[in-house]
């Protein structure tokens, strides 16, 4: 496990973690506030994780409720099993990030994440594949990443298969914290990572912040009908 310290972690003492692949610095950025929202409070620490079955699609991206929290509590993502993420366990949270909140009932689903299972280790390229001009492929999963700063970013990369005349575009998955309503959370949401040829990769930082989840890639095809590839997520 890489540590690294975002730019204002020496005064917040706080700690940025990758799993298996370096990792990134990036901004977390707060939506609009309601007229009758409350500001979280700032201080408050530890870590919270968000329940699965309470997830709301809309157009934004996925919004992930968390009641009222600290800008410094690190926001887990689990698998949609409920499972934490690669290589986290409650003990390794608590040990970087203190005790768990409490999600309030608004934001549970029926059944707060509780496992402890570790998947396997993660390598650090990823392969993709992707068959249409039009829309976009399923999402393939990257590394974890830990960041326990409001500055932390996540740097996606991504090129075509050698020895081709490909030309992809790439989407990857970032965080924010902002309201949906009057609810306070955290969303999920795709950034374009712009396009890549056999001459250039395609490369760009996302908003990642206080989260603790896996990197997702996704592709289109825009010079052929099937493309693939690699593509990796590193911090900065």
């Amino acid at each position: 496990m890489t540590m690294l310290i975002g730019e204002n972690s020496m005064k917040k003492k706080t700690m940025l973690a990758a799993f298996v692949v370096p990792m990134t610095a990036a901004l977390l950025t707060v939506g609009a506030l309601p007229a009758d929202a409350v500001t979280p409070s700032s201080g408050h620490g530890g870590y919270v994780v968000v329940d699965p079955a309470a997830a709301q699609v809309t157009d934004q991206g996925v919004f992930y409720p968390t009641g009222k929290i600290g800008a410094d509590t690190v926001v887990v993502v689990p698998e949609a099993d409920g499972s934490l993420p690669n290589g986290l366990t409650t003990s390794k949270l608590q040990q970087l990030y203190g005790s768990r909140v409490a999600l309030p009932a608004s934001a549970r689903g029926g059944s707060e994440a509780t496992s402890q299972r570790v998947t396997a280790a993660a390598a650090s390229n990823y392969a993709y594949l992707a068959s249409s001009a039009s829309s976009w492929s399923r999402s393939f999963a990257g590394p974890n990443i830990i960041g326990a700063d409001a500055a932390v970013t996540v740097k996606y990369r991504f090129t075509v298969a050698s020895s081709t005349a490909q030309t992809n575009a790439g989407q990857g998955l970032g965080y924010y914290r902002g309201y949906n309503g009057s609810q306070f959370g955290t969303w999920s949401k795709w950034y374009n990572l712009g396009v890549a040829d056999t001459r250039t990769p395609g490369s760009t930082s996302v908003p990642w912040g206080n989260v603790s989840a896996q990197t997702m890639f996704r592709a289109k095809c825009a010079t052929s009908t099937i493309c693939s590839g690699s593509f990796s997520a590193s911090g900065v």
